[in-house]
């Protein structure tokens, strides 16, 4: 192909798969459309199957045929099929999910044959009998665009409507300033406050700082529905409430609030769900896409880490690496959190750590748990912050902290790469009975290292230390990956964040593996190496075990083989 003159569409770059599939299309009883193919080089058919010959299909070829698969549409003229079918495209659902069926090998065929499948096996007004995956109708609405609202908790957990006296009931909404809301529908909701008969729910940290001041509130009534609306009634239930609802003012928005149980999973499972729908002057409704943050659900998409929902983790050193170990946890659900750090963000150190330049001069440890909350929410109420250099010269009531800290905890993990504070912290593990994750970069980020100590089980820090203080991870020569500060004894490395973040997802692997039970504690040091000796990229990853020291003062008499 010639790409000077331009890409070509499928059909012009492919004549001869284009010709076979005119012939299956037209052989079918179906026509081609010659305004599409004209004005926008697009490949459109249109005829019916002979199972259903009233329904008028539209076969559309996307210019990535054959790789994707042609899509087949109907009109809204046919009632909708119960299954595999969306309300807002009238696109019908072929091949599985995300088309996992198709292949470049096929030709239309396959997808008239789908498609007289799926007429056949679900047509309009007939039951589910299988556990066949849900077409959840919030799914395929048509939405208004651009706005979105967003349910928090403990609004968006509340369970309780079977047992109350009545089946509605008010709310607030708060909109960010993006747009005149009174002329059209756009930006950012959240619902700020729901009266639930006598309970009266209002949203919580961090959810309330979302927005800032300069918000616009509105009024409006939420309806709990006992039967879900189907893709045939929606307009009809929508009426319904909007004709009853007892605040509804003509000359400012309507907002109301469809609660019902929704299919998800399968046909036999259901989860509350929440329908925000705006109506304006004319009479006419509109649909707002909504998100609820249900804490429960955290945990649906990896359900073998709910156990982290209740362990406790202290990081010590909030820098590049400890704050990418500590966003790892906390988006994987580690919620209780204890951060030690004393030092400022600095503009520049944005490069490598998960907070950005707008946290200049903020202390690391709080600014880092402001971005956890926005990753974690729960991260709010559940964490804390230590503004203490651990290992400095600092009062004993201060040091007191630090213990506090550490018996509150399920495991501490070090991030600070200095080996005093390392040997310090070490000590006090064994001292509190804690597993110790003690994670570092080389210079330039050649490599990493993550040592896992649990006392009573495995080796302590210093035995690794002696152990392999001459065979450690690739590093950068020395003065060719430092930066220092003036007036600073003590060199910054240099190095990428992608590289960072490898001993951070490594460390973060290990610290999850040991708070849900390590099955093997043979092996706790791993070596990471991205270069070798020379710079050249090699990408090692070791798993290494470490002996105990004769006599080791620490866990000689604890280790237990």
């Amino acid at each position: 192909m010639n790409l000077a003159e331009g890409p070509l569409p499928w059909f012009k770059k492919c004549p001869q798969l284009y010709k076979k599939q005119c012939d299956i299309l037209e052989a079918a009883g179906f026509s081609l459309e010659k305004e599409p193919l004209e004005q926008e080089e697009r490949i459109e058919f249109t005829g019916s199957l002979k199972c259903d010959p009233a329904r008028r299909l539209l076969v559309r070829f996307p210019n990535s045929f054959p790789s994707a698969a042609p899509k087949v549409f109907d009109t809204p003229a046919s009632k909708l099929l119960i299954r595999h079918h969306r309300m807002d495209s009238r696109q019908l659902c072929l091949f599985g999910f995300k088309e996992c069926r198709w292949s470049a090998t096929l030709s239309v065929d396959a997808a008239l044959a789908e498609a007289a499948l799926l007429i056949t096996q679900f047509p309009p007004g007939t039951t589910i009998t299988t556990e066949e995956v849900p077409e959840p109708i919030t799914r395929s609405l048509t939405y208004a665009q651009p706005a979105v609202v967003l349910v928090p908790p403990p609004i968006a957990d509340f369970a309780g409507f079977d047992k109350l006296n009545a089946a509605h009931g008010t709310f607030r909404i708060t909109f960010l300033n993006e747009g005149d809301l009174k002329k059209e529908i756009r930006g950012r909701g959240i619902i700020s406050a729901a009266a639930f008969g006598n309970e009266n729910l209002a949203w919580i940290a961090p959810f309330s700082s979302y927005f800032p001041k300069h918000t616009d509130d509105y009024l409006g009534e939420w309806f709990f529905l006992k039967q879900s609306p189907t893709h045939e009634n929606i307009g009809e239930v929508v009426n319904k409430c909007i004709s009853q609802a007892k605040t509804f003012k003509k000359d400012r928005p309507y907002w109301l609030a469809l609660i019902f149980h929704e299919e998800m999973g399968n046909s036999k499972q259901t989860r509350l769900t929440w329908l925000i729908v705006r109506a304006n002057l004319a009479g006419r409704s509109y649909p707002i896409r909504t998100y609820q943050y249900i804490r429960s659900e955290r945990f649906v998409r990896n359900p073998r880490l709910t156990k982290l929902r209740d362990c406790r983790v202290t990081i010590i050193g909030c820098g590049s690496l400890g704050s990418k170990i500590a966003t790892n946890l906390a988006a994987t659900g580690v919620s209780k959190l204890r951060l030690v750090d004393c030092e400022p963000c600095e503009p520049m150190n944005s490069v490598r750590h998960e907070v950005g330049v707008d946290f200049f001069g903020c202390p690391k440890a709080p600014a880092l748990r402001n971005r956890l909350c926005s990753i974690n929410p729960e991260v709010f109420q559940d964490s804390t912050v230590t503004m203490l250099q651990v290992g400095a010269m600092c009062p004993f009531n201060q040091e007191r902290e630090l213990y506090k800290v550490l018996k509150d905890s399920d495991l501490v993990v070090d991030a600070t790469a200095v080996h005093s504070v390392s040997h310090y912290l070490n000590e006090l593990s064994f001292d509190f009975g804690l597993p110790l994750i003690a994670a570092s970069v080389t210079g330039g980020a050649w490599g990493g290292e993550i040592v896992r100590s649990i006392p009573g089980k495995t080796p302590c820090w210093l035995c690794w230390l002696e152990q392999y203080y001459e065979a450690k991870a690739s590093s950068a020569p020395p003065g060719e990956g430092e930066v220092f500060a003036p007036g600073c004894d003590q060199p910054t490395f240099v190095g990428a964040t992608h590289e960072v973040g490898m001993v951070a997802n490594l460390a973060t692997s290990l610290i999850i593996d040991t708070l849900i039970g390590p099955t093997d504690v043979a092996k706790n040091y791993i070596r990471w190496n991205g270069r070798d000796s020379r710079g050249i990229p090699i990408y090692s990853t070791e798993l290494l075990p470490i002996s105990k020291r004769e006599n080791c003062y620490l866990c000689g008499s604890q280790y237990a083989v």
